[in-house]
């Protein structure tokens, strides 16, 4: 294990060389830079975060029920352990964002304006209309091609 370089008194009280740990080596040298500090290292392996997002725990807990309800079918197994466990929700609330009617209005009336200019183009190329994207005869069906009439 390398030494751990010195630094200045009381400025990095409980810092650590990054290169200078075991699993870290080579870090400094690649960067070519000041050295990378980790802070608080005690035990590195009691300060790794361990929490799950509650939609990872849902789906690993959905995943359990699955496997424990075909090993119950098969009879493998008596009981279903992950069945009173419950399930927190799937939606992620830092990823919902309020969206003003005024914003939708104007969303669909640009699809509406687009959806409009590219049926008139279609219309236009297969013969079936005017420049303007009025057909020339005929009604209009579902799919916005032109049905003759009888």
């Amino acid at each position: 294990m390398k030494e751990l370089r010195d630094f200045p008194a009381g400025k990095y009280k409980d810092q650590v060389d990054a290169a200078a740990l075991p699993y870290l080596t080579g870090v400094g040298q690649v960067a070519k830079q000041a050295p990378a500090l980790v802070s608080g290292m005690g035990n590195a392996r009691n300060k790794v975060d361990t929490t799950l997002a509650p939609a990872t725990v849902g789906r690993r807990t959905k995943l359990a029920r699955q496997i424990f309800r075909f090993a119950q079918n098969r009879k493998w197994l008596e009981d279903n352990p992950f069945l009173a466990l419950k399930i927190p929700s799937d939606e992620n609330e830092d990823r919902l964002v309020y969206v003003p009617p005024s914003v939708v209005d104007e969303i669909i009336d640009f699809q509406n304006a687009l959806g409009d200019t590219l049926e008139s183009a279609s219309d236009q190329q297969a013969g079936n209309g005017t420049p303007f994207g009025t057909p020339s005869k005929g009604v209009r069906g579902t799919s916005g091609a032109v049905k003759r009439k009888p």
